[in-house]
């Protein structure tokens, strides 16, 4: 089929391996390489070195580089802003400021205003470190809360926190927890304003699985710095590179719209029993984050067998891209073939592409796909020869790029 270019292999050999700090680099036009980050400077330039030499990029030249990293222990602190830092336990709370410390950056204070809770330990299994982590980012609970191990949750003003203890006032009484019987807390921000997404911000992801959203970062071999939405500067600790350290890069590019911060035109499920299986935004269909191949992803849809998602375009985009996969929690299994639709204005459903069966050990499948004349676009996800059991069928960086056609100078 003309019009799509399917790189299976490609993106199999690249999303499988990471040699030397090479990773896959996804640039806004052209095709998936592998590449190095070097450097990037106060204007959001970013210098990168692939096999053939070195290549520079403007910021919202990028899709992205590199993958996010699994957070294997805590403590996390998470901010408003959606920023996850995993740092050392040697964290401190006083009245307006919470300070703390990691391998990457120095000590640090961060305004108690802009965290939104902090897990002293993350549960062992994915599942369950997802579940835990998202509900601390999503709460919306008024006033602080104390979550202990034996899993009571105690309401009050969380006045300090220390090495040892947790100053709490409830009702009228001042305690100390012990810090070791506590798994979480949250922090009431309503005093706080949660920053809105600005042009030109950046996901930035660590090897010690911390994600930062930040508005500028800069960096070189010999320094950088990192600015945060909440207005918080990192610094890196002496003799800490940050392009050794960063392992994801994702600018918030005004050029491409993700899927899943669409709101689709409808969505249908049909399911093999009773089951019925709703669509998940950036998170696979049990809820928690998308996994293929070993790796996580920030951004996608997750979808079940047998489903169609539907989007209205209107013809305001060029292509559409996405890595096709099944989630890696199914252990293997599943199978699937994977379809797009689109409707030109005439009413009529064109199918423009269909994968091979997709199974629940294969690599991921890109496609990149041609919409320009698109009204509305159809994603159909039909089970293949396995039931439906374990089809949970991720959409990996679903994303349309804007487009750039004159529409006075196309045939309605």
């Amino acid at each position: 089929m003309a019009n799509f270019i399917l790189l299976t292999t490609l993106c199999a050999g690249l999303f499988a391996t990471e040699v030397e700090g090479y990773r896959v680099t996804v640039p806004l036009d052209g095709d998936p390489f592998s590449a190095r980050l070097i450097r990037m400077d106060n204007a959001g330039n970013i210098e990168l070195e692939a096999n053939d030499g070195k290549r520079s990029y403007a910021q919202r030249e990028i899709v992205s580089w590199g993958g996010r990293r699994e957070i294997e222990k805590g403590p996390v602190v998470l901010l408003v802003d959606g920023s996850l830092l995993t740092v050392f336990p040697e964290i401190e709370l006083t009245v307006d400021t919470l300070q703390i410390e990691s391998h990457v950056y120095g000590a640090t204070g961060i305004p108690r205003s802009a965290v939104r809770g902090i897990v002293f330990r993350v549960p062992a299994g994915r599942s369950r470190s997802d579940a835990v982590l998202d509900r601390i980012a999503a709460s919306e609970a008024e006033g602080d809360q104390i979550f202990l191990e034996s899993g009571d949750i105690v309401d009050g003003k969380i006045l300090t926190i220390s090495d040892q203890t947790i100053g709490l006032m409830a009702d009228t009484n001042a305690v100390d927890v012990d810090r070791q019987l506590v798994n979480a807390v949250i922090l009431d921000t309503a005093g706080g304003q949660t920053p809105n997404q600005l042009r030109n911000q950046l996901l930035i992801g660590f090897r010690d699985g911390s994600l930062a959203v930040a508005r500028q970062l800069k960096f070189d071999r010999v320094g950088g710095a990192l600015e945060l939405v909440s207005g918080t500067v990192l610094t890196p600790d002496d003799g800490v590179n940050l392009s050794d350290e960063i392992c994801l890069l994702r600018p918030f590019n005004d050029g491409i719209q993700y899927l899943s911060d669409m709101d689709p035109l409808g969505y249908k499920h049909i399911p093999m029993l009773h089951l019925a299986w709703p669509y998940r935004k950036d998170r696979n269909v049990l809820g928690r984050h998308l996994r293929c191949g070993g790796q996580v992803f920030t951004k996608g849809l997750g979808i079940h067998s047998t489903s169609r998602l539907s989007y209205r375009l209107e013809r305001r985009f060029q292509r559409f891209e996405s890595e096709i996969g099944i989630d890696d929690c199914t252990s293997g299994r599943g199978s699937v073939i994977f379809r797009v639709y689109t409707d030109e204005g005439t009413g009529a459903w064109k199918r423009i592409y269909e994968s091979p069966i997709l199974r629940g050990d294969d690599a991921t499948v890109r496609i990149s796909l041609d919409v320009a004349r698109a009204n509305r676009l159809s994603l159909i996800v039909d089970r293949a020869d396995q039931g439906d059991e374990w089809d949970h069928v991720n959409c990996l960086n679903a994303r349309l790029t804007k487009n750039m056609i004159d529409d006075t100078n196309t045939d309605k």
